[in-house]
């Protein structure tokens, strides 16, 4: 059965100059769902993350997010991306205020603090970057994404810079407040288990140039998700083991042969 187009990407293709990045993509993503694009590097995942942002044009194909073509940069789709980019001489609030003074302008003071405390960090809501760890920086921009109620979140690496057990803690917070809000995700990572752990779907992604999706696995683990019970468990070993496959044996070996 289909899913919902809550998210429709229709015959995309992306090209740069003579380069051809992406070709005939077609993906649906349901409302509420979370899905991982996951690829080698240059195989054109973060290009297909920032076409859907409205960052880049699409050479071809249609954009539709909850009924709406997709022709530019919106409220209805929040951003993370690997750099934090918080502006340096803002407090955490400030930061957070800034991207929703415009969409909740009778509610600026109200949404920040809710996103802020989502995220954990009403305590640091006055301390300006640099006096706040790596990690706490991508829980400011998870909470200025969240803050102006998007339709969809876009992460781009959200945790690619990060140490492992920071990622690991930021993983398990992303778990949290994407089960508390509800929100439709969808995600670029180069992380195996990151992808497994995190998604309902992981779209694979052929190699470049002219990059396509491979094959999409449905990842029906239940959830609230435990990550030490996981690591242990057979069938997140066996959805890891398809991914692998597809990413180091029908991907590599072929480009080798």
């Amino acid at each position: 059965m289909p899913p919902e187009k809550f998210l429709s990407v229709e015959g995309l293709n992306m090209a740069f100059g003579s380069a051809v990045v992406l070709a005939g993509i077609h993906l649906a993503v349901r409302r509420g769902e979370f899905v991982s694009l996951i690829g080698h590097s240059g195989c054109g995942k973060s290009t297909l993350l920032n076409v859907v942002a409205g960052l880049l044009k699409p050479s071809s194909g249609t954009v539709v997010l909850a009924g709406r073509h997709v022709d530019g940069p919106g409220p209805d789709r929040g951003v993370v991306f690997q750099n934090h980019s918080l502006l340096p001489w803002l407090t955490c609030f400030g930061n957070v205020y800034l991207a929703v003074e415009r969409v909740f302008p009778d509610k600026r003071k109200e949404r920040t603090h809710a996103a802020l405390d989502l995220v954990g960090l009403s305590h640091a809501e006055h301390k300006y970057p640099h006096q706040i760890s790596g990690g706490m920086k991508q829980r400011v921009g998870i909470a200025r994404a969240l803050a102006i109620e998007p339709k969809m979140l876009l992460l781009d690496e959200p945790f690619g810079a990060l140490d492992a057990l920071t990622r690991a803690t930021l993983q398990d917070e992303l778990m949290r407040i994407v089960g508390q809000t509800g929100a439709t995700v969808l995600m670029v990572t180069h992380d195996v288990d990151e992808a497994v752990m995190l998604s309902d779907r992981v779209v694979m992604m052929t190699n470049g140039p002219a990059a396509r999706i491979g094959e999409i696995l449905e990842v029906d683990l239940p959830r609230p998700r435990n990550r030490l019970a996981l690591a242990h468990d057979a069938k997140f070993m066996e959805l890891r083991a398809a991914v692998l496959e597809f990413l180091y044996d029908k991907q590599v070996r072929r480009k080798a042969a």
